[in-house]
């Protein structure tokens, strides 16, 4: 079985699940099975690198309901929201992509990144501000109209 960590800010736990059981819908049966965990990142673990971060929770993994058992209080509460996937299986990643689009209201808010040695290196602050700044430059640029971008 192939585990797969979310790490998320700005979104509601209950649409993180209702999102995952969606996605599970999505998995094809041939598929390897869908292990996902969560870890919601908090004001504290900004300025902690996102490597430490992924390798903390991988010495002992939380079920997202053992996620959701831990004092929330501290949850980052912040203008977006944010999905950090690691995974090796790129048909979860889009599986979790499509089940949490899927249960919210404003789907193209939600960043969806999937975690990048580049970017472990980050501490998640970094990382959350560089995923945001993407995103909104993607907002109001289209591929075609960048020189650098190959033609098809």
């Amino acid at each position: 079985m192939n585990k797969t960590l979310c790490l998320v800010s700005g979104i509601s736990p209950d649409k993180i699940m209702k999102g995952l059981e969606s996605a599970k819908k999505h998995i094809q049966n041939d598929s390897a099975d869908l292990s996902v965990f969560v870890e919601f990142i908090t004001e504290t673990m900004l300025e902690q690198s996102v490597h430490e971060i992924t390798e903390d929770f991988w010495k002992d993994p939380k079920t997202i309901e053992q996620s959701l058992d831990q004092d929330l209080d501290g949850l980052l509460h912040r203008k977006g929201r944010v999905v950090i996937i690691q995974s090796y299986i790129k048909e979860h990643v889009f599986a979790i992509m499509r089940g949490i689009k899927s249960v919210s209201s404003r789907p193209g808010d939600i960043i969806f990144a999937m975690l990048t040695e580049t970017a472990s290196k980050w501490t998640i602050q970094e990382y959350l501000d560089h995923l945001k700044e993407e995103h909104d430059y993607m907002k109001t640029h289209s591929p075609e109209n960048d020189p650098d971008m190959k033609r098809m």
